[in-house]
């Protein structure tokens, strides 16, 4: 059976390991934008721990046999330019689950803890950024509900 639970401290190793397999998915996307990545995983699991600490961020894992098989990553921000909008929102940092237990619904379950979480937080929009080149991952969130609202547009010279 697959738990979705909060993270603690003893569960950094094995969420920095599926980390690190989520950066070489990336870097299959934009090499030069992951190129700086720590390759040990340290740096982000000093961060994830920090991140434990922070009531304006959440780490969820899902689990099967006390095997962690996926994570989300998600704080509450607020609009950069209060004159727009004074709202909080949600944002979905990571996404990652283990190759071999996707399709399995996993990722709506993280989106639906995800939810729940960023209500009790008094927001009710949840906002997150995915490579235009994964179209899993856009299709995935796309069945979910989320819309298109921005384009980021890159010019490399």
């Amino acid at each position: 059976m697959i738990k979705i639970q909060k993270a603690t401290a003893e569960h950094l190793d094995e969420i920095v390991s599926l980390w690190l397999k989520l950066m070489n998915l990336h870097k299959g996307f934009d090499e030069d934008f992951f190129a700086d990545t720590d390759n040990s995983g340290e740096e982000y699991k000093m961060n994830l721990d920090w991140n434990l600490r922070d009531t304006t961020r959440i780490l969820f894992i899902a689990t099967k046999s006390n095997k962690i098989i996926g994570y989300v990553t998600a704080d509450i921000s607020w609009f950069r330019y209060s004159s727009y909008n004074s709202n909080n929102y949600c944002t979905i940092g990571d996404i990652m689950i283990d190759e071999n237990f996707r399709h399995l619904g996993i990722g709506k379950l993280f989106i639906n803890e995800i939810k729940k979480w960023a209500k009790s937080e008094s927001t009710n929009k949840i906002i997150l950024n995915v490579f235009s080149k994964n179209t899993t991952a856009l299709n995935f969130f796309k069945k979910q509900g989320f819309e298109d609202n921005f384009n980021n547009l890159v010019l490399e010279f």
